[in-house]
């Protein structure tokens, strides 16, 4: 996945992507390494994503091989725990796609 940082452009692989979050436009990709601030659009970087990645929430997206734990939170929301200590909040409304997607 090439992603455009500042002055270059980094090639990423799939399996090293943790997370991606977006706020507006700015989109931020947690990876094993390092975490990267770049410009785009979460349904776009999904689409060129493999089956591993699936959106739970609005802004954010996570790679089902990062997903450590799952714990409550309000309003029947949860927090996904990754790999590197990342925490992403799991929609309610997106819940059951994740639940789905861990043959749950």
């Amino acid at each position: 996945l090439p992603v455009t940082v500042a002055d270059r452009i980094v090639l990423l692989t799939t399996k090293e992507i943790i997370a991606l979050e977006v706020l507006g436009n700015d989109l931020t990709i947690y990876t094993m390494q390092e975490t990267y601030y770049t410009k785009g659009v979460l349904k776009k970087i999904l689409k060129r994503l493999p089956d591993d990645f699936i959106q739970v929430s609005k802004n954010s997206a996570i790679n089902l091989n990062h997903l450590q734990s799952m714990e409550a939170a309000f309003s029947g929301s949860m927090t996904a725990f990754l790999t590197k200590k990342i925490k992403i909040s799991v929609s309610r409304n997106y819940l059951p796609q994740l639940k789905a997607a861990l043959g749950m």
